[in-house]
C-alpha cells in the first residue's frame, strides 16, 4: 500500500521518468521497483550491500549502486541531468545526496522516517 501511494498519489511516476529508490533491497523499496518497472520508469536503487543489491536487481532495478555511489550513477544514467523523484526512507544520512540528484523541479519524497 505504501509502495502505491508513493507512485500514484506523493509523485505521479511516468513511464521513462529517472527515479531513485533508497533501500532497494528492503520490503518497500522492492515494492517501489517493481511498481516503477511496471509503470515504465527508469530505477536507480541504493542498498548497503551487495545482498540487498541482488534483490534489488531481481526486482527489476536498472541501475543498482551502495549510496556512496549515487551521485556518479545518476549523473552517468542521466546524461547529468538528474532524477525526476527520489523515494527515501532512509533519511537524515541520504537527505543531501537526496536532493542533489535531482533534476530541476524534481521532487524528493521522504517517507518512514
Amino acid at each position: 500500500l505504501t509502495a502505491h501511494y508513493l507512485t500514484k498519489s506523493t509523485y505521479k511516476l511516468s513511464k521513462n521518468d529517472w527515479c531513485v529508490i533508497h533501500a532497494a533491497g528492503s520490503g518497500v523499496g522492492q515494492f517501489l521497483v517493481q511498481i516503477a518497472k511496471k509503470i515504465g520508469a527508469k530505477v536507480i536503487g541504493t542498498t548497503s550491500n551487495e545482498i540487498k543489491g541482488e534483490l534489488a536487481r531481481q526486482s527489476g532495478a536498472d541501475v543498482v549502486v551502495r549510496y556512496d555511489q549515487l551521485k556518479t550513477a545518476v549523473k552517468d544514467a542521466t546524461n547529468e541531468k538528474g532524477v525526476s523523484v527520489v523515494y527515501d526512507g532512509v533519511g537524515a544520512s541520504t537527505w543531501e545526496t537526496s536532493l542533489s540528484v535531482l533534476r530541476t523541479r524534481g521532487t524528493c519524497v521522504f517517507y518512514g522516517n
